[in-house]
């Protein structure tokens, strides 16, 4: 195949290349002697073509009115010359950067400026220019055979230096206010808390609300759960998880659990009353233990509102949990227990509990957290945990109470798995004592009518 048809077929891919890239004037390629294509019709500059240089320039032709340059690539046998006119690359040179005072294209073999740009007001200082000049790599053909050379702006290099380090002193100075301004900010919010705490113990704005808990072998609600709630003084309801952590944190949930307890002990003991399998749940954790004044108000609270021991439950949370080396809480747990109250873990199964520790505590129940609950019936991975956690409890002989009850599925499950104890929305919110004795005079007049 002749060099001029094999030309023929190439002509068209260097046309489109070179048109889909504005800034190549022309693209020539050359394979062997007597084979060289260009984009144009004639090759622009025919001197080129047996150089070996990697690039030349500025250069003119009759095809190319301005300064144009050549570089030169090879390939896999072939050598590709792109022809890129001299104004574009000083365009792609240019700068909006003001620091940059002038760019120098060298030939690090001839160590010839191949290309100059620099700015007008620019003034260049061979004697200094080692202290202030930067060199960066142009690889266009092997690594260091082209360098790019960029010189920074004296004039202006200076003003701008101390403008930064004006400008990071400021942002270290806004930082620190800005900190200033959180950690202010939080401890107010802390102390406004805490004081507002304070405020409502002072004025017993904490008060006890009721949930039931459905023993279905006897079809009956012969537990309640305690829980606390802010009644503020507009009258609105506020959760624990928006103060228990505060109230924790300064031993404030001390004197609330004294009022939770005297007060419910005064309202439900006279159901507690009605009957022996009766009894209330009430939560407590490593601080409360640590406490020997409220542990001996507890105990007083029982003899003044005549309630057995037995007949309250203390669920301990799993986080609260005693370690190996922890002997002063196993023993007052110890002391609970020998002076009749029941205990039991609450939240099984979000914690750390190990069976070893289970079998130090002297407990009575465990309570599956609703996490496992609300899995039941679900592909989830907790769902495959409620069956282990209900196994074993029942190899350590304890009662198992299930929160978090919605559904009938759930429901049913349970049931099928003996579960002592069941705890929900499927069958009552926390309430009111006023609507918690209704709801149990409901049920058992519901009770009267099926039989």
């Amino acid at each position: 195949m002749s060099a001029h048809t094999q030309c023929k077929d190439i002509i068209p891919l260097l046309q489109t290349y070179a048109f889909n890239h504005p800034r190549l004037s022309a693209i020539a390629v050359k394979k062997s002697e007597g084979l060289y294509c260009s984009s144009t019709v004639e090759p622009i500059y025919r001197e080129y073509i047996d150089k070996d240089d990697r690039i030349s320039g500025p250069l003119t032709s009759p095809k190319l009115k301005a300064p144009f340059f050549i570089i030169r690539y090879k390939i896999d046998g072939h050598i590709f010359d792109l022809f890129v006119l001299a104004s574009e690359i000083k365009r792609a040179l240019h700068s909006e950067n003001s620091l940059i005072g002038r760019v120098d294209i060298t030939d690090n073999r001839s160590h010839k400026s191949l290309m100059s740009w620099e700015l007008p007001q620019y003034t260049e200082d061979k004697e200094n220019r080692p202290n202030w000049f930067q060199s960066l790599s142009m690889p266009i053909v092997e690594r260091d055979e082209i360098t790019l050379w960029v010189y920074n702006n004296p004039r202006i290099s200076y003003r701008l230096f101390w403008e930064a380090e004006i400008l990071k002193i400021a942002l270290v100075l806004l930082f620190l206010v800005l900190t200033f301004f959180l950690l202010q900010r939080a401890l107010n919010r802390r102390f406004s808390l805490e004081g507002e705490i304070r405020k409502a113990i002072r004025v017993h704005q904490f008060i006890p609300v009721y949930q039931p808990l459905y023993d279905w072998r006897k079809e009956g609600f012969t537990a309640v759960e305690v829980l606390i709630r802010w009644k503020n003084g507009k009258g609105k309801l506020i959760m624990p998880a928006s103060f228990i952590k505060e109230a924790e944190s300064t031993g404030l949930i001390i004197p609330i659990t004294r009022q939770i307890i005297r007060q419910s002990f005064s309202e439900l003991s006279p159901w507690l009353k009605t009957k022996a399998e009766h009894h209330i749940a009430i939560n407590i954790n490593k601080i409360h233990i640590e406490s020997d004044s409220l542990m001996r108000f507890l105990i007083l609270a029982c003899k003044k509102f005549s309630i057995p021991p037995s007949q309250v439950l203390l669920e301990l949370s799993e986080r609260d949990l005693i370690s190996d080396n922890d002997q002063k809480t196993l023993d007052r747990l110890t002391n609970l227990k020998r002076a009749g109250f029941r205990l039991a873990i609450d939240d099984f199964g979000t914690g750390h509990a190990s069976i070893k520790y289970l079998n130090h505590i002297p407990l009575d129940y465990l309570k599956v957290d609703m996490m496992y609950t609300s899995a039941i019936g679900t592909d989830s991975a907790a769902s495959s945990l409620i069956e282990p956690i209900i196994l074993l409890a029942k190899s350590l002989e304890l009662g198992i109470i299930a929160e978090g009850v919605e559904t009938r599925e759930q429901e049913e499950y349970l049931m099928e798995q003996n579960v002592d104890y069941l705890q929900g929305w499927l069958y009552a919110k926390a309430m009111r004592i006023e609507a918690f004795m209704q709801f149990i005079e409901g049920h058992q007049l519901s009770l009267q009518k099926q039989a």
